[in-house]
């Protein structure tokens, strides 16, 4: 738990930590953005690709990190557990766009994002094990000018950008790369993990393992908050909620045995087909034995060690969670409108 740990709170050096600047994460990054953010955190918002090198450079300590870049920088880095940014299944944010058939594609020009490293291996590994050898070229994708596209067959857009730039109405075919993953492996794919460097956590181990933490609790506060999270999105990109609330829906953010498995056969296709050079070892941070990790909601209420009341039913549970993962002190106005809200809720 965080509170054991905040005796390390204190210390004077910053720790940077990364951030993606696509909605996708606002779900783990809600905690910290409403409050749990301690002051020795400094948030460094980037694409995926700028917070790999950032990574690479020493520029950041912690950050989620493209999945094909942890392969890459495995003997550099350390797993933080129980993150990810994942799907089971289609992904909305990491589409193919071409007026081709995928059969077609061979010896074709494809300009692959360069916001991204997962996304464009994953798409080098399902067209080599379909026998598919495009030209791939890499470039900035702007929707609003098709000059950055037009003189390619396909296109691999990302992000906010898949999103919103209706692609549909651009191009013929649409390949969900996160349903072409599910088809051919009955696996979900893991886009991005946290990950620390080895060189920092060796120095800091104690603060790793609270920012360990703080990310864990957030992304609960995040999970209890997620309708309010759809709603700021849709604003904020201009798409309709309903279509933020299957997005967000279709995106997972656990790290458990089934995305370690996904994780596990991208690596090892990645190496059979060539694409890296040798076998990726997962490693996860040590956990020092003063350091918990932060407890989860299922165990809370009904684990060995459930401190909730039997009789609650289930909406008070997720107010009493709520409240219990507020930061204090806080004023009284930001506090009960939440737990008012799902008491109300339970009365309907």
């Amino acid at each position: 738990m965080i509170k054991e740990s905040v005796k390390f709170s204190t210390c004077a050096k910053k720790v940077r930590v990364g951030r993606i600047r696509y909605i996708n994460v606002e779900p783990v990054y809600y905690g910290i953005e409403q409050g749990l953010k301690p002051s020795y955190m400094e948030l460094v918002n980037e694409t995926p690709a700028a917070l790999n090198r950032m990574m690479e450079r020493g520029e950041i300590d912690i950050s989620p990190v493209s999945s094909a870049a942890y392969a890459r920088n495995y003997k550099d880095w350390d797993l933080l557990p129980g993150l990810s940014i994942s799907s089971f299944g289609k992904v909305m944010s990491v589409i193919l766009a071409s007026d081709l058939p995928l059969e077609e594609l061979n010896n074709r020009k494809i300009l692959l994002s360069d916001e991204s490293a997962s996304a464009v291996e994953m798409l080098k590994l399902v067209l080599s094990w379909k026998n598919i050898s495009p030209v791939y070229e890499t470039g900035s994708i702007q929707e609003k000018n098709t000059a950055t596209y037009r003189d390619h067959d396909a296109v691999l857009v990302i992000g906010n950008s898949a999103l919103t730039g209706e692609w549909n109405r651009r191009f013929k075919y649409i390949w969900d790369l996160g349903s072409i993953w599910r088809h051919m492996t009955g696996l979900p794919f893991v886009f991005a993990v946290w990950a620390v460097r080895k060189s920092f956590s060796g120095n800091r181990p104690e603060i790793v393992a609270e920012v360990a933490d703080l990310l864990i609790e957030s992304k609960q506060q995040g999970d209890l908050n997620l309708e309010h999270i759809q709603e700021s999105t849709s604003g904020l990109l201009g798409i309709d909620i309903d279509t933020c609330r299957i997005y967000f829906n279709m995106l997972n953010y656990d790290l458990e045995k089934n995305q370690i498995n996904g994780l596990k056969s991208f690596y090892r296709g990645l190496y059979q087909q060539g694409i890296i050079s040798e076998p990726v070892k997962i490693s996860f941070i040590p956990s020092p034995p003063q350091m918990k990790t932060a407890p989860d909601s299922r165990n809370l209420l009904y684990g060995t060690d459930a401190r909730i009341p039997a009789l609650l039913t289930n909406m008070q549970k997720q107010a009493y969670l709520s409240l219990r993962s507020l930061p204090f002190p806080l004023p009284l106005k930001k506090v009960f409108p939440q737990l008012l809200h799902h008491l109300r809720q339970d009365r309907r």
